[in-house]
């Protein structure tokens, strides 16, 4: 004979959602069962509907607190009057699929390891609106019970004997709102295991404002139940970042916490991409390539910046994208950064925040966590060269990363070991359009040596970078000034701005090479330079992964780089050398051996292709990845228990059936 089950309810002011909570239970398709319901001194005509249901149905129980003690004290007041082997539990606004006790007693049947089982549920508000929650793995670890139960409590299933083991549930000043998050600490501490089923068993009415209206005494409770949780479980000291978060919830402003319960149910996946400056740059034009090539019907790029190119900006909000400008954290503080940050988020809705600014990313996902964001990219690229005033507080940006980023990403393997050194992370390459690089013609070369006034036999160096102190410019003036005294027929074209371009000018003029320098600024045919150029320079003292020099060997040019920068780049074309810093002898030498070293464009692009910087290629993975991280989106397909896919609009059906 199959196990009797306990569904235990309580209930309190419940008359207009007691009656389908109940039928959805007296529906189940498991039959040996029986409903405690305990009504939690209501005012209104709750306790009249149970007496109704216990005279049709011998199963029903009621029983009555006199006063209102709370959700704990009613659930304990059942648990001493339950009979069955299991116990169900149930909330009095909430119903449970026709399955659910059934799927759930089977399990616990067959795997006695285990004390109590749960499963996903789908969430609906007053409106109608839904999503789907799934806890986060199948069997959770001590580890999981950090930011927040790894169990929805109402639908799970206990073994009686463990509920009576650790007491049922503690009544106390604390657990009035966070009993079941106190339960289930009680039951890992003592040692019982609990499960996750697949699939959605349960529908969950969802009070929208009840998040922004929860009094400040339960946030307080939540912490204290957290204090003892970790304490019991011993993991105390890891759990201090998050003993603090309810606390720090209920000081953000109510319109924010607000639309941390929303989400947008219809259109793109919305994605902010947040980078410093949004301009030529190699982090920006590697958005833009992957801008270009995403479906805008699927996912929508949006900015925030601080600076960058008005005509590129222009670009892309005619295509649809919005721009946010703001200061940057030198500016306004740690203070003032966060505020900036939560007055956009709370204003905003976004699916993804992607984060490029390396050590300020952890303060933004962060922000980013608190507007309820649930996706939050941390993508570094850059130079390890920091002020002294930053440098000791790198820790404290690496430990904001590891907590609030739930993807951590890294354009090189020895970037993604400096900012995430405890932490795993995902290396991602930055792509390249190697069409244009294709397309430059002798006629087009020929050209742009006449508009640069380079005669046709001299020898080209070419740089293309941020006249920044990291791209050591003044080295390589100095460099090109002995390059002059062995070959005086050679041409330095520098293509690129930045706070150093003047002075890198005067030096210039004061080392005497001015006239056979080429300052340019930024320009937009950098696939013709790069074919321009004999030789490709780049003696950076500090570089993230120096993706220019990636483009040089796209264009089949020899490439000299800083020995201080990454092996990774090197792709085995037989077009990448390194030199020692400030070495100028061991320049002179290897730019000798290099120059006029060429690969043909066809050999070196389906090496990049192999390696996963083929713009198109990149793009649909990149597409692949917003989409399937937003599965809580109500429209987004997805699949159901049985593992077929559907729709939003038919599990709505299948709901209403059930």
């Amino acid at each position: 004979m199959d196990p009797k089950v306990s569904v235990l309810i309580a209930c309190w002011n419940s008359e207009h959602t007691i009656q389908r909570c109940i039928e959805s239970i007296l529906s189940q398709t498991y039959l040996n069962l029986e409903i405690i319901a305990c009504d939690d001194g209501s005012t209104d005509g709750t306790f009249g509907l149970l007496q109704e249901f216990a005279q049709r149905d011998s199963r029903v129980i009621p029983l009555r607190s006199p006063v209102n003690r709370g959700a704990a004290s009613a659930r304990n007041l059942c648990l001493a009057s339950a009979r069955g082997a299991y116990i169900a539990i149930q909330d009095a606004d909430d119903y449970s699929s026709p399955d659910r006790i059934k799927k759930e007693v089977d399990f616990l049947e067959h795997h006695p390891e285990f004390a109590f089982v749960s499963a996903g549920m789908v969430r609906f508000d007053e409106v109608g609106e839904w999503s789907w929650y799934s806890p986060p793995r199948s069997v959770p670890l001590r580890w999981d019970f950090l930011s927040g139960p790894p169990f929805a409590h109402a639908v799970t299933l206990f073994r009686r004997t463990a509920l009576q083991a650790v007491g049922g549930y503690r009544v106390a000043w604390e657990t009035r709102r966070g009993q079941d998050y106190d339960l289930f600490f009680r039951l890992c501490a003592a040692g019982y295991r609990g499960a996750n089923l697949p699939g959605f068993l349960y529908f969950y009415l969802q009070d929208r404002n009840a998040f922004s209206r929860k009094q400040y005494r339960y946030r307080v409770a939540e912490s204290v139940i957290r204090l003892k949780g970790y304490r019991q479980n011993r993991m105390l000291l890891r759990g201090l970042p998050y003993l603090f978060k309810p606390l720090a919830a209920g000081l953000l402003p109510k319109f924010l916490l607000r639309r941390k319960m929303q989400r947008a149910s219809s259109g793109p996946v919305r994605v902010l991409q947040v980078v410093s400056s949004l301009g030529y740059g190699g982090v920006a034009l590697s958005l833009r390539t992957f801008a270009e090539r995403i479906d805008p019907s699927c996912v929508r790029f949006d900015y925030f910046t601080h600076f960058g190119q008005e005509d590129y900006h222009r670009q892309l909000c005619d295509s649809g994208s919005r721009i946010h400008y703001g200061q940057p954290i030198g500016r306004l503080g740690v203070a003032g950064y966060v505020r900036q940050w939560l007055r956009l988020l709370g204003s905003e809705f976004y699916d993804v925040v992607v984060i490029h600014t390396n050590y300020q990313a952890g303060l933004v996902a962060f922000c980013a966590k608190l507007a309820g964001i649930p996706v939050r990219v941390c993508h570094v690229h850059g130079s390890y060269i920091y002020p002294d005033s930053l440098k000791k507080h790198l820790w404290l940006f690496r430990r904001l990363i590891s907590l609030f980023a739930t993807h951590r990403w890294a354009c090189s393997r020895e970037v993604g070991g400096f900012y995430y050194p405890d932490s795993s992370f995902t290396v991602i390459p930055e792509p390249i359009d190697l069409r244009p690089y294709r397309r430059v013609s002798a006629d087009q070369l020929d050209h742009l040596r006449k508009e640069l006034g380079i005669p046709p036999r001299a020898v080209v160096w070419g740089h293309v970078g941020r006249f920044s102190r990291e791209k050591n410019h003044l080295f390589l003036l100095r460099l090109f000034r002995m390059q002059l005294e062995w070959h005086p027929d050679t041409y330095l074209v520098l293509a690129g701005d930045g706070e150093l371009f003047a002075s890198c000018q005067e030096q210039a003029v004061r080392l005497g090479v001015f006239d056979s320098c080429r300052f340019l600024g930024n320009r937009g045919d950098v696939p013709a330079l790069m074919q321009l150029f004999d030789l490709f320079l780049l003696p950076s003292v500090s570089e993230g992964f120096p993706n220019v020099a990636v483009q040089a060997q796209a264009a089949g040019t020899p490439a000299l780089l800083s020995d201080r920068l990454t092996r990774e780049v090197d792709f085995g074309a037989g077009l990448v050398d390194y030199a020692r810093l400030e070495d100028c002898e061991d320049w002179l030498r290897k730019a000798k051996a290099l120059a006029g070293r060429r690969v043909s464009r066809e050999s070196t692009g389906r090496i990049l292709a192999e390696r996963g910087y083929e713009a198109l290629a990149a793009a649909e993975k990149m597409q692949a990845f917003f989409t399937s991280q937003t599965k809580h989106r109500s429209y987004w397909t997805s699949a159901d228990s049985t593992g077929q896919s559907t729709t939003s609009s038919a599990r709505r059906q299948q709901t209403r059936q059930a």
